[in-house]
This record gives C-alpha cells, structure tokens and sequence, in this order.
C-alpha cells in the first residue's frame, strides 16, 4: 500500500497544481477582459469625436456647396448681392483677383451636393450607432 498511497498523495497534489493554474488563468483572464472593458470606450468617445468633427466639416463642404450652386443661378451678381461696383460698373482689380483665386480653388474640388449628402447620412449614422453602443 505505500506505493498506492504516493501514488494518491501524487495525484492530489497535481490535481491542487492543475485548480491553482487554472484559478491564475481564469484570474488573468478576468483583469484582462476589465482592461478591455474599460479601454472601449474611450475608443468609441474618440472615434464618436472624430465622426463629429468630420460630419461639421461636410456640412461646412456641404453649405458651400449650396451657396456656390445659389451663386452660380443667381444671376447677373451685380444687381443681386447689393454690392456697390467701383467706378465703370466693375469692382476693383483687388477684388477680381480675390474672387477669381477663391472661385478657382472651390471649382478645382469638384463637390457634388449629393454625394456630400449621401456623405454627411453615412457619417451621421455612424455616429448614431456609435453613440448608442456607449449608451
């Protein structure tokens, strides 16, 4: 019986060793899963800010946009924006050059209003459905 008897004494103990290894894994385990926990979401705080800051700047693209396609149907701009032309009917040289610089950089983005729409619905969905999963 001495042999049995280590035998058992050698198996309890592996069976202590096995439960305390599994005891450390469920416990690492645990402390990770609460470093996950509490690292999502100030993941989604950041992307939620990210989204708003790029769906303010569709909406800026956007109103630009608008006011371009305003400007361009409104007509003869001199008799519609009330701005007094210097002398002969035209304004001054200056500002030719300001409008022309500004007209030529807006018209080398090619917006088109309903793809900044469509846009601007996708980033504000995403947003919704970020702003729920914190909720």
């Amino acid at each position: 019986m001495g042999v049995l008897e280590q035998r058992i004494i050698e198996n309890s103990d592996a069976s202590l060793a096995n439960a305390s290894f599994v005891e450390m894994q469920e416990v690492s385990y645990s402390k990770e899963l609460a470093h996950v926990v509490a690292v999502i979401p100030k993941i989604l705080a950041d992307e939620i800010t990210m989204l708003s800051l790029h769906n303010a700047k569709l909406e800026k693209e956007l109103q630009a946009a608008r006011e371009m396609m305003n400007s361009k149907n409104g007509g003869n701009r001199k008799y519609n924006d009330g701005k007094s032309p210097s002398r002969r009917g035209r304004l001054n040289r200056r500002t030719n050059d300001a409008f022309r610089m500004l007209r030529d950089e807006f018209d080398s983005w090619n917006i088109d209003p309903d793809d900044l729409k469509i846009e601007f619905q996708v980033r504000k969905q995403q947003e919704i459905s970020l702003k729920t999963a914190l909720a």
